[in-house]
């Protein structure tokens, strides 16, 4: 939960009642049609943090201001994994694996590093898989959402596009054969203009968004990645869960969706780690049984809401970043 030092950076100044709710004078008050009252406008910072006010006047100040607190959740969460006695975390970088090693020297040091965190990785999966209290299955994780996802499954594809309100760039939808020519222009929209689409359009998506005017689905063009998707196809949905489940409970990583996609699998939607962490999280993945290829930032992942076979591809778990109002 952010704290109130921080959401004070934020909104300013609030007159705290408890630890997650207090009042504040209201960023649109100058809207209100009838005398703002001291406590018209309050702050809750528990689950997703929201500023509400009484007015409906003031809603496009107060939506901004909401969109900017949660903007604060994501940035201030501190991620940090340790593994075999080996740190990943923003202040403590992972060795810059992205470059050559310049040593035989250096080249033993990564395999060493590498050779730890796979043994690492595979002793916790094993102790993830044993351990009840991880035990999360698709009723679970939906039991256990912060917000309710949709009844039906055109809801999810709206509640799926809300995780990317107030971001700039193009979300890509599309069968996986969808790219690289100018006909797949239209498999490339601004959220918004996907928001005028009343049913997902395909099966797939990607957790990065795209430059605009690109027609290929391919790293190069990826303008922004908010998002990471964890994904199996050797693990039950149920284990699958339980990895989830440690990842955002144990290792404190925000997971923001969860996606059964109708199969025998289950997507997680992760905020972003930080990009020096990728070449450890791909050995880290592997030894836990988990798709490497979603460190991609244009690697396919479902599409909630969309048809498959005799069911749909569905929303279980929801706890957006910013939510679209």
């Amino acid at each position: 939960m952010i704290s109130k030092h921080q959401a004070e950076q934020v909104t300013g100044p609030v007159e705290w009642i408890n630890d997650c709710e207090g009042f504040l004078p209201c960023p649109g008050h100058d809207l209100h049609g009838n005398k703002s009252g001291r406590r018209d406008c309050k702050v809750y910072l528990d689950k997703v943090p929201t500023i509400y006010c009484v007015h409906q006047s003031c809603a496009d100040p107060v939506a901004k201001l909401n969109r900017e607190l949660r903007r604060a959740v994501s940035g201030s969460t501190s991620m940090k994994l340790t593994l075999g006695g080996v740190v990943l975390s923003k202040s403590i970088a992972a060795t810059p694996q992205t470059v050559a090693p310049k040593s035989r020297r250096e080249y033993l040091q990564r395999r060493s590093r590498e050779r730890q965190l796979e043994a690492a990785a595979r002793k916790q999966l094993e102790r993830i898989l044993i351990d009840p209290l991880l035990a999360w299955n698709p009723d679970q994780i939906l039991a256990d959402s912060p917000m309710a996802p949709g009844e039906e499954p055109r809801e999810d594809w709206l509640l799926f596009l809300a995780l990317f309100d107030g971001m700039e760039g193009e979300l890509w939808c599309g069968e996986t054969y969808d790219s690289g020519e100018e006909k797949h222009r239209e498999n490339f929209r601004s959220i918004e203009q996907w928001s005028l689409v009343d049913q997902p359009p395909a099966p797939f998506t990607c957790s990065g968004l795209f430059r605009p005017n690109t027609v290929s689905r391919s790293n190069r063009n990826v303008s922004s990645r908010p998002y990471m998707v964890m994904e199996s196809d050797a693990l039950s949905k149920g284990q699958m869960g339980a990895v989830l489940r440690w990842f955002n409970k144990v290792a404190h990583w925000p997971l923001r969706a969860v996606i059964d996609t109708g199969g025998k699998s289950l997507h997680g939607w992760f905020d972003m780690p930080p990009q020096e962490w990728l070449p450890d999280l791909q050995v880290i993945l592997e030894a836990m049984k988990l798709d490497p290829a979603m460190l991609k930032p244009s690697q396919p992942a479902r599409l909630p809401g969309y048809p498959r076979d005799n069911t749909h591809q569905r929303l279980v778990y929801y706890a957006p970043p910013v939510k679209s109002i």
